[in-house]
């Protein structure tokens, strides 16, 4: 211990006189190291906006069509997304169509290509009290790198929408149903 503390001075000293006999050297082999750790640094930042600007982006959603109101699954991303699980909790379930509760298992292993959707009906008069948040866990992967996306969705900011119901009479039904195929035809053509 008290030999490196005698050599430390002297480790010193000698960058000391290198400094003062080569300032010039010093000083460019400083500046090239500070040039590489920028470089390296720079590299890395870039990766990961590249990354992240490419990657594909899955995540659930309410779409209202018509009268009705759909759960939707969507890939928002650049590149497809490989879906490995997909969770509902009780309450998601509990809106789902009873033969459609399960359906999203059968997607596992399925690719979704950027901006493609898939989506199911949402039982509107299940929506009450107690499941009005449902949360959705969705895990997939791309070619390079594997995600996780937690979505709650609060349903009671849908609920005044979803028991608006038109109200058809012997008068106005043609028009309800004008203005509703209008909405699913415009709504196939914005996938």
């Amino acid at each position: 211990m008290l030999m490196i503390l005698q050599e430390e001075p002297r480790y010193l000293q000698t960058v000391i006189e290198l400094f003062l006999e080569n300032p010039l050297s010093v000083i460019t082999a400083v500046t090239a190291i500070l040039s590489v750790v920028i470089s390296v640094f720079t590299l890395i930042q870039n990766s990961k906006m590249i990354e992240e600007s490419s990657r594909p982006y899955l995540t659930a959603e309410i779409v209202h069509i018509g009268t009705t109101y759909y759960l939707r699954f969507k890939n928002y991303g650049k590149t497809a997304a490989t879906i490995d699980r997909i969770k509902l909790d009780d309450n998601a379930k509990k809106v789902q169509l009873k033969g459609f509760k399960d359906v999203y298992e059968d997607f596992c292993g399925n690719t979704i290509p950027p901006n493609y959707s898939f989506m199911t009906c949402i039982l509107q008069d299940n929506v009450s009290g107690e499941e009005n948040s449902i949360v959705i866990d969705i895990q997939y992967h791309s070619s390079v790198k594997k995600y996780k996306e937690h979505i709650q969705i609060n349903l009671s900011a849908y609920k005044r929408l979803l028991e608006a119901r038109r109200n058809i009479d012997n008068e106005n039904a043609s028009i309800v149903i004008g203005k509703t195929l209008q909405d699913l035809v415009f709504a196939v053509e914005k996938r």
